[in-house]
């Protein structure tokens, strides 16, 4: 949820979440936090300006960085139906609770204008264990005035060891949909 307000007329803006990124559209850790809109510039987001605050230093720099930086889990939507990149399709990550055996929430996004989702999760956050990319099909297809059969797709896929990578591509047509593991 975002919260955009400013101190009073022509003075500096600033977005607030609880949770949720304005920048990238991923739910965060962290609590509340503040984005100054004047200065800051991010090259997957260059249509956002802002002046960085002092006390934003740390914040605006794992910005750049989780939007620049590839991560440990990469996917890639392809609308095969048109033959383009599957831009804008909201998706999340989820990881199952082994004792149980229930899917906690890791994080939400969007696919960028190339149909990818970088900075999904970081090296640190992805352990061993059992994880799900849910694509939200449904939505995209009514976001371009068309209906689908699948509502949603729901990949569910292993990681075994803590620095491994993984690329979960997906390949979706209005009536069907593919996978792999990716390279």
């Amino acid at each position: 949820m975002f919260f955009h307000s400013s101190k009073e007329p022509n003075q500096t803006s600033y977005w607030r979440s609880k949770s949720i990124c304005p920048l990238t559209g991923f739910q965060l850790a962290s609590s509340i936090f503040l984005v100054y809109v004047n200065d800051f510039r991010c090259p997957d987001h260059p249509h956002i300006n802002g002046d960085t605050q002092p006390d934003d230093t740390d914040f605006i720099t794992g910005l750049r960085a989780m939007c620049s930086v590839k991560g440990p889990l990469t996917t890639h939507v392809l609308n095969t139906g048109d033959g383009v990149p599957a831009a804008r399709m909201a998706l999340s990550l989820h990881r199952l609770d082994p004792h149980m055996t229930v899917w906690s929430l890791v994080t939400i996004g969007n696919t960028n204008e190339d149909g990818r989702c970088p900075g999904l999760i970081t090296s640190d956050a992805f352990t061993p264990g059992m994880y799900k990319i849910r694509f939200e099909t449904g939505q995209y297809w009514e976001s371009l005035g068309q209906s689908s059969f699948y509502p949603y797709v729901e990949i569910v896929f292993t990681v075994s060891a803590a620095d491994q990578s993984v690329h979960v591509p997906l390949l979706v047509s209005r009536y069907s949909y593919s996978t792999y593991r990716g390279s």
